[in-house]
């Protein structure tokens, strides 16, 4: 278990944790945007230990407001700068992950829609031929009520 944050440390921590996690999901967007977005696992545990270090500090800090207004003016700005830029790259995260699902759904309703195109049976024409080759041994047959 780790030692508690001193009080007066916690805007600090809160802007310095706030900001690496604003820039661990600009790499994430960076990664969904590249050729190899399955690199993005990559980053999965490192993001859920900076989520699970903010929340805690989050609360605290909101539980006393004033150590914020006590703070430093710069680091009352880097809190604000923080917490700006991780709303920001969260909803453009949140917009990639949309566009990139719905790309793979698409891709995949695609590809079923081609295999079963290809695996279908054919289809018979109006003249009855099937318009595809006759099967290895097989020959097209007429028939007709007069048998």
């Amino acid at each position: 278990m780790t030692d508690p944050v001193p009080d007066t440390d916690l805007p600090r921590r809160l802007a310095d944790i706030a900001g690496r996690l604003a820039d661990l999901m600009a790499r994430e967007l960076d990664i969904l945007r590249s050729p190899h977005p399955g690199e993005i696992a990559g980053l999965q545990e490192e993001k859920a230990a900076l989520v699970d270090a903010l929340t805690p500090t989050f609360e605290a800090v909101r539980e006393k407001p004033d150590l914020v207004r006590q703070a430093a003016p710069g680091v009352r700005q880097a809190i604000k700068t923080a917490i700006t830029r991780l709303r920001a790259v969260s909803d453009e995260n949140v917009r990639a992950i949309r566009v990139a699902k719905m790309f793979n759904e698409r891709l995949i309703r695609a590809l079923g829609e081609a295999l079963a195109e290809q695996t279908a049976p054919p289809a018979y024409t109006a003249s009855g031929a099937t318009g595809a080759a006759n099967p290895p041994g097989g020959m097209p047959m007429a028939i007709n009520d007069s048998i």
